[in-house]
């Protein structure tokens, strides 16, 4: 009887353990990335780690998305639906300074009964768009302000995973001569090649 005790109790010291232990992932996807300038980029931010379909969840975020304001344009955000599991409303927030920071902050209404077994353990906080408005190579970084669990605590380890976007020369494409003007060519010299035979 003491050892079925001691061994559930061990049982559960390792899971409650190995849960707070776990670490949580917050990346910017693609990490890296190619475009031309003129070009729309769109980057995921997601977070991994959380539990599946156990603790932890993910309850609220308060981030910030760095990047440089003279090689790109904010267009827009469009957030995930992590932190909504039955899609009945939360906050979300997406605030660009003008000047390279895009602060990134939603919390969830849902109950934590309900986070912990909807919510997936991988899942997009939010997509963000912007345009590329000249040459040259750019970081896109996270720093985190808040990240909470489904009651509201703060996560105690968390690993942060910016990216980099490259801009090059947009291609230049050289105009075809038209189809008509081809056809065209073509018929001329079909017709001064008749008349030179007739003669």
């Amino acid at each position: 009887m003491k050892t079925t005790f001691f061994a559930v109790l061990l049982g559960v010291m390792l899971a409650l353990t190995s849960t707070a232990s776990m670490a949580i992932v917050l990346r910017i996807n693609p990490a890296t990335l190619d475009v031309a300038v003129g070009d729309t980029v769109m980057l995921d931010v997601e977070v991994d780690g959380l539990g599946d379909q156990v603790a932890p969840s993910l309850g609220a975020y308060d981030i910030d998305v760095t990047y440089d304001p003279a090689l790109f344009g904010f267009v827009e955000v469009i957030f995930g639906t992590g932190l909504d599991v039955f899609g009945l409303g939360n906050l979300p927030e997406a605030i660009d300074d003008g000047v390279g920071m895009v602060n990134l902050s939603e919390f969830s209404f849902d109950d934590p009964v309900d986070l912990i077994p909807y919510q997936p353990a991988t899942f997009t906080l939010a997509t963000l768009k912007f345009t590329t408005k000249a040459v040259g190579s750019s970081p896109f970084g996270l720093v985190v302000t808040e990240l909470g669990d489904e009651q509201g605590d703060p996560f105690q380890d968390t690993t942060i995973t910016g990216g980099s976007v490259t801009i090059t020369e947009a291609a230049t494409t050289v105009p075809e001569p038209a189809s008509t003007a081809l056809w065209a060519v073509g018929l001329l010299g079909l017709v001064v090649t008749t008349r030179r035979r007739r003669r």
